[in-house]
C-alpha cells in the first residue's frame, strides 16, 4: 500500500478500521506527516478512541466509507474495467458497514442500520449512558446513496435496490426526527431541529461546536443528488433564516466554509439568488471557503457547488409530503403518535420483506424460480 494511513482488518469485531497518524508537523515543508509506523502496527487509532473520530472503535464507519462508496461508483460508471478491478476492494468497505449476507463470516450484518427505527446509529461499539447516536443524516443518506449508485454502475441490482431502500427510509427518518416532522420535539425543545439524536434525548449542537451554523450545516453536507430527499423547501424557508443569521453573527461561519451550505441549501427558495451567493464567496487568498484548512467547505469546490445550485430545480426534489405520515381516519380519537407508529412498523415490515425477497433471489436463486412459478401457476388457474 502506498497510505501512510491504511485500512486494516479487525478480526475481533469484524470491519475495516484505519490505522490512524500521530502527525508532527514540518514547518520546513508547511505540512503535517505520520510519523508512526503502519508496517509495523503502530496504529494509534486502536488504542485511542478520538483518533480518526473513533474509527478504531467502529464510530462513524458509515460517514466516512459513504464518500469512497460514493467516489468509487462515479469512477465505475466512467470507467467499468476499473470498477471490475476494485470491486473487491469496495465490497469491503461496503460489507463493513451494511453487509446484507448474515452468513458472511468476516463482518456483521447491517453494522450501522436499525431496521426498526429506520435510521442509523453512528456511534460504535463505545457505551454511553444516553444510548446511541447518530449526528449527520446527510452523511448518513450519502452513504446508501453511494451503495445505490456502486449497485448500479456494477450493475449489481439487488445491491442497488438496497442501497436505495435504505437511503429512502433513513431519508423519512431524518425528516421525522431530527426536522422534527413527526412531531417528536416536546414543547421545552425550541429548535426547529435537532444537531444529535439520542437513544434518550435530543441535542441542538455537533460534536465539534454549538454554533447554530454547526447544527444546521452538519445536516446537509454533502451535496448530492440525494440531498433533495432530505430537503424540504416547506422547512427551509422555515429554518433558513436561522441558519443565514447565524452566519451573519460570526465570521467563522465563513472561515470554516459552513457558509456555503446555507447559500446552497438557498436554492430550493431562489436559485438565481443562491447562485450569486455562491458566486460572492472568497476562493482564494486567506479566507477561501474551499480550502483545504476549511472544515466544512473543503469537501467542495466552487465547480461542485455552483453545479448543485444550477441542478436543483430541473430534477425536482420530492413533494413536501413525500414522507409524510397518513392522518388518522375522522372520528378516531387515539394518541398522536400511535398512528405514526403504526405507518412506521408497516413501512419496516414491508423494508423487511422487500429485502428478504431480494437477498434470497440474489442467494438462492433455484427456491426464487420455484416459488415464482407457483405463484405464475396459482394466478393462471
Amino acid at each position: 500500500y502506498k497510505s501512510a494511513n491504511p485500512l486494516l482488518f479487525d478480526a475481533s469485531w469484524g470491519g475495516m478500521v484505519s490505522c490512524g497518524c500521530s502527525y508532527v508537523w514540518l514547518e520546513q515543508e508547511k505540512k503535517a506527516r505520520c510519523s508512526n509506523q503502519a508496517k509495523t502496527f503502530e496504529c494509534p487509532v486502536l488504542r485511542d478512541v478520538n483518533a480518526d473520530f473513533g474509527n478504531g472503535h467502529y464510530n462513524d464507519h458509515h460517514f466516512h466509507y459513504g464518500y469512497f462508496l460514493y467516489a468509487a461508483a462515479v469512477a465505475a460508471h466512467m470507467d467499468p474495467l476499473w470498477g471490475q478491478s476494485y470491486n473487491e476492494k469496495v465490497q469491503l468497505l461496503l460489507r463493513d458497514i451494511a453487509n446484507p449476507n448474515a452468513k458472511d463470516p468476516y463482518f456483521p450484518q447491517f453494522r450501522h442500520f436499525d431496521w426498526y427505527l429506520g435510521h442509523s446509529w453512528a456511534s460504535g461499539i463505545i457505551s454511553s449512558p444516553n444510548g446511541k447516536n447518530q449526528e449527520s443524516t446527510s452523511e448518513s443518506v450519502n452513504a446508501y446513496f453511494g451503495i445505490h449508485l456502486w449497485g448500479k454502475a456494477t450493475e449489481h441490482w439487488p445491491l442497488a435496490e438496497m442501497g436505495e431502500s435504505m437511503m429512502l427510509m433513513e431519508s423519512h427518518s431524518a425528516k421525522y426526527y431530527w426536522y422534527g416532522s413527526g412531531g417528536v420535539f416536546p414543547p421545552e425543545y425550541q429548535h426547529k431541529m435537532a444537531g444529535i439524536v439520542h437513544d434518550l434525548l435530543f441535542e441542538f449542537q455537533t460534536y465539534f461546536g454549538k454554533q447554530t451554523y454547526f447544527v444546521h450545516g452538519i445536516h446537509v453536507l454533502p451535496l448530492t443528488q440525494a440531498t433533495g430527499f432530505l430537503m424540504s423547501r416547506d422547512w427551509i424557508a422555515n429554518s433558513f433564516d436561522i441558519f443565514n443569521k447565524s452566519c451573519e453573527e460570526d465570521n467563522f461561519c465563513l472561515g470554516s466554509g459552513f457558509i456555503t451550505f446555507a447559500h446552497a441549501q438557498y436554492a430550493y427558495i431562489d436559485k438565481d439568488e443562491a447562485w450569486d451567493r455562491v458566486m460572492a464567496l472568497p476562493d482564494d487568498g486567506p479566507f477561501n471557503v474551499y480550502d483545504i484548512g476549511s472544515g466544512g467547505g473543503n469537501g467542495n469546490s466552487k465547480t461542485s457547488t455552483l453545479f448543485w445550485v444550477a441542478s436543483v430545480g430541473n430534477d425536482p426534489a420530492p413533494d413536501d409530503d413525500y414522507f409524510t405520515d397518513l392522518p388518522p381516519a375522522p372520528g378516531i380519537r387515539i394518541n398522536d403518535h400511535v398512528w405514526a407508529h403504526r405507518f412506521y412498523t408497516v413501512l419496516c415490515i414491508g423494508a423487511a420483506v422487500a429485502a428478504t425477497v431480494t437477498l434470497v433471489r440474489e442467494f438462492n436463486r433455484p427456491f426464487y424460480d420455484s416459488v415464482q412459478e407457483s405463484l405464475l401457476r396459482l394466478v393462471a388457474s
